[in-house]
């Protein structure tokens, strides 16, 4: 475990060091984030996949895991609701906080940790909980923002689906249905090596980008505004013990679990204060908590791993 926990920060602690000395521009940032989005994690997700023998018990697997992520995420955004009303939260930061509190970064940073950690039928169950994850923000979450701004809150079913049909979620589909009618037998060698190279390439880009985002945020300015500090520890606490909560209390399969809990020490999604900016406001609340709880999960990341080796 120390190993791989050396190894990922290490390359956080690179992205960082090259966004300071200028390599890692913002522009290039932006075309990291799109090679990473478009070029490198679908092939992942896709080889991962493939190298399952997908049988009925892995299907009804991946299945559940999809159905307790949807539950857990309710709860998750049903916490959300309270916290923002007994800490009385103003109410033009009240949809953007919602959403960036619930939202977990579970595709930059899950695959590779779930990947690295859990083997690849962790990632698969990783891959369900992020499947489950997408549909409920460009569905609700959308929904959400868009009330911030005062928005028409009505989303046709066409973009919804354009906006679910994401390249991870295609990837996905595209896995599951080679490896169920085992067609992935006729993908031709030359082509699955070139999937296998572009895969391996997720964990050192994904971490290198995280840690290139780190840098240009002050954490004086960070932990000076009381609102999302409290916000982002609050959430830091509150997700992991509710997850334990109702892991002790259903009977969800082990590996389930881990991945659960580890979802629940995640930071916020990168992706929340792109949409927010698109349709809604208070950009800078989603965007501190994004940084702040992605600080905080540097320790919250290696202490969640570990609790999922020693209590289960």
């Amino acid at each position: 475990m120390f190993t791989q926990f050396f190894l990922l920060f290490s390359l956080i602690a690179i992205g960082y060091i090259a966004s300071r000395k200028g390599w890692i521009s913002s522009g290039s940032l932006d075309s990291l984030g799109d090679l990473l989005i478009y070029i490198i994690i679908p092939p992942m997700l896709l080889s991962s996949i493939l190298s399952l023998n997908i049988e009925q018990e892995i299907l009804n697997e991946f299945l559940w895991m999809s159905l307790y992520s949807f539950g857990f995420f309710v709860v998750y955004f049903i916490l959300a609701k309270i916290y923002i009303r007994l800490f009385k939260i103003p109410s033009n930061h009240i949809e953007t906080m919602e959403v960036s509190f619930v939202i977990p970064n579970n595709g930059f940073m899950g695959f590779p940790i779930a990947l690295a950690f859990f083997g690849y039928k962790g990632l698969l169950f990783m891959v369900a909980n992020n499947m489950v994850m997408n549909i409920m923000l460009f569905t609700y979450g959308i929904y959400l923002i868009k009330r911030s701004n005062n928005k028409d809150v009505k989303v046709s079913i066409l973009d919804t689906i354009k906006q679910i049909l994401n390249p991870n979620i295609i990837a996905i589909i595209v896995g599951l249905v080679l490896g169920i009618s085992g067609l992935q037998k006729y993908v031709p060698l030359p082509v699955e090596k070139l999937i296998i190279i572009l895969g391996e390439l997720a964990t050192p880009l994904s971490m290198i980008y995280i840690g290139a985002t780190l840098f240009g945020s002050s954490f004086n300015e960070l932990i000076s505004d009381r609102m999302i500090v409290k916000a982002t520890i609050a959430r830091a606490l509150v997700l992991p013990i509710a997850t334990l909560v109702l892991l002790n209390i259903f009977d969800i399969s082990v590996l389930m679990g881990k991945i659960l809990f580890v979802v629940s020490v995640f930071p916020c999604a990168a992706v929340v204060p792109i949409l927010v900016a698109e349709y809604g406001k208070e950009v800078d609340t989603s965007v501190r908590m994004v940084l702040f709880s992605t600080i905080l999960s540097l320790l919250t990341m290696p202490l969640g791993v570990y609790l999922t080796s020693i209590l289960w």
